[in-house]
Order: structure tokens, then C-alpha cells, then sequence
């Protein structure tokens, strides 16, 4: 099992799901092992902003769902429609046959609405006061052999 938790305060302004450098690297023992990825992000933004999560095995994404017209497929999504000081929780989940004994890494992706910036670890309204929140955000991957 390889885990990493992230306190670094991250923010994206891309309408396509990018990589956020919170990674784990995983090198599975056998081609027929199963790769249980789990993230649990704290996902701020600005009032009425959208944000969008998924994981990335090396470039590719896994586990999302497909395009259709100008709707972003995603794994789990974001509704900040209480306030720009708030953080969410997202918690997603695959589990991913990558068939290989080669080290194998997976990432999260995050993405925001148009015009819109998506936080990690942290609120829009970040200022230190008091009323502000910080998060932690992380990615477990664990081995399932055959």
C-alpha cells in the first residue's frame, strides 16, 4: 500500500482535468493484481463554482466519465454554493487493472468551471482568518492480488 497526503495549496483555473502533483507510485507483483485507488480531496472555490475531480494512471484517465457536449465527464464533482470561505470534501474511488509489474503512478486531476478557480487544501476566501479552513487532500493505492 503506498499513501500520500498533501497540505500544499494548489489551484487551477483549466477547464480540462489537469494533474494536481498529488501522486502515488505503486509497482503491482503480478499483471492479474487489481490497483484499489482511493482519494479523499478538500475542494474549495468561489461562490456558485463547479469543480470537477478524477484520477490519472500516468496520463491517462481512469475511471471518468465520457465528454458529451459541454458537459466535463468527471469522477466526483464540487458544488460551492454556500460560501466562498467553505471547503468540500470529494471522495473517489476505482479499481483499476492496469496489467503490468512495471511501477505504475496515479494521480489526482482537478479542473474548474469557466472563468472559475477550484482550490485544493483550501477555501477561496483564504485569507488566515479565523472563519477560513485548510484541508488535506490524499491518494492511497493498494494491491489486490489475483
Amino acid at each position: 500500500m503506498k499513501t500520500y497526503v498533501s497540505t500544499s495549496l494548489l489551484s487551477t483555473t483549466s477547464t480540462s482535468l489537469t494533474g494536481s502533483g498529488i501522486s502515488v507510485s505503486i509497482t503491482p507483483t503480478s499483471t492479474a493484481s487489481k490497483i484499489l485507488v482511493m482519494v479523499m480531496a478538500s475542494v474549495g472555490g468561489s461562490l456558485n463554482s463547479l469543480s470537477g475531480l478524477s484520477i490519472l494512471r500516468g496520463s491517462t484517465l481512469i475511471g471518468t466519465a465520457a465528454n458529451v457536449g459541454s458537459r466535463v465527464g468527471v469522477m466526483s464533482g464540487s458544488n460551492n454554493s454556500q460560501s466562498a470561505y467553505c471547503l468540500s470534501s470529494a471522495y473517489l474511488q476505482f479499481l483499476d487493472s492496469p496489467s503490468t509489474t512495471s511501477s505504475t503512478t496515479y494521480e489526482i486531476a482537478f479542473q474548474a468551471r469557466s472563468g472559475m478557480t477550484t482550490y485544493l487544501n483550501r477555501s477561496q476566501q483564504d485569507t488566515d482568518a479565523q472563519y477560513t479552513n485548510r484541508g488535506t487532500t490524499s491518494i492511497i493505492a493498494m494491491e489486490i492480488l489475483p
